[in-house]
């Protein structure tokens, strides 16, 4: 489902928090559901496949935490969908699970202040961070499927063609759907090729997909440096996917919990670094310039 913006949308699945009433997670996934787009999954027509690894929603680059995301994957069994009725501020888009999985997808990107989450409260403060560290862009799959369903608010707006890009957390749950597909493969023909990507695919996005990347050269240069246990973990994952293992021991280990923990760990230490260069670099300008006017005005 999508939320209007300014010009893009914003894709989410359905969900929220668990309230007291709430029996546990998978409950909380079918009410809200229920209440945001009308659907009912306790239904026949829908069969809960199961959920996927839960994931630590963190603010302050992955410091503290916030809540516990869990995913639950409901599959429709009848062809066609029963009536739904989203609330005015959405609009319902049914993408096609194979253009995700095959085809090649459209990438782009989603730009974000890293300063609003190192110091929401100090605008003074958040135009230094913003200075110093520039911005996060996050990798993004650009879908153009229009909407199946529109709430009335968006039925009754002035028509606008929102760019729909799929990122962030969004992107992850994806991505860790497709992770656990496992198609059969065709034999192989003599001399052929291996195809690149997860089971043969043409197209995989990677797990690292949904990390970002800053807009100044010397900070992604850090984070390479700090990220070895990072990029130890994404190689571990890749292994497990392409394994004989079943899906259920695949994912034995929580990797994208050890992914995130490890990739902000390294980006929290990057960061310290060049703001520590930077504001040594701006001493050394400063006392250049003094010495240089005091041997001005010998």
């Amino acid at each position: 489902m999508s939320t209007p913006g300014q010009c893009e949308a914003h894709v989410s699945f359905p969900g929220g928090r668990m309230d007291e009433e709430d029996e546990n997670g998978l409950y909380t996934a079918m009410r809200q559901t229920w209440e945001e787009l009308g659907i009912d999954l306790a239904e026949r027509d829908y069969v809960c496949v199961g959920q996927l690894d839960d994931r630590e929603i963190t603010t302050s680059l992955g410091k503290r935490l916030l809540m516990i995301l869990s995913p639950f994957v409901f599959l429709q069994v009848t062809p066609h969908n029963a009536p739904v009725d989203p609330l005015p501020e959405i609009s319902l888009h049914w993408v096609p699970l194979a253009r995700l999985a095959i085809a090649k997808p459209t990438w782009s990107s989603v730009t974000a202040d890293i300063s609003v989450r190192m110091a929401p409260r100090y605008p003074v403060l958040r135009k230094l961070i913003r200075l110093l560290l520039g911005s996060m862009k996050f990798a993004a799959i650009v879908l153009n499927d229009p909407p199946s369903v529109k709430g009335k608010e968006r039925a009754t707006a002035p028509q606008q063609q929102d760019v729909l890009k799929l990122w962030g957390l969004t992107l992850g749950m994806t991505l860790d759907l497709l992770a656990l597909l496992h198609p059969p493969r065709r034999p192989k023909l003599p001399l052929e090729p291996d195809a690149d990507g997860l089971f043969g695919l043409e197209m995989a996005p990677s797990m690292a997909s949904m990390f970002p990347r800053f807009s100044y050269p010397d900070v992604n240069f850090w984070i390479w440096v700090f990220g070895r246990r990072y990029r130890t973990v994404i190689r571990g994952w890749e292994t497990s996917l392409r394994s004989d293992a079943s899906p259920t021991e695949r994912h034995r280990i929580n990797w994208i919990g050890q992914a995130v923990n490890t990739f902000y760990g390294s980006v929290r230490r990057a960061l310290v670094v060049v703001i520590v260069l930077r504001a040594i670099g701006l001493l050394l300008a400063l006392g250049v310039g003094g010495w240089w006017v005091f041997l001005s005005g010998l």
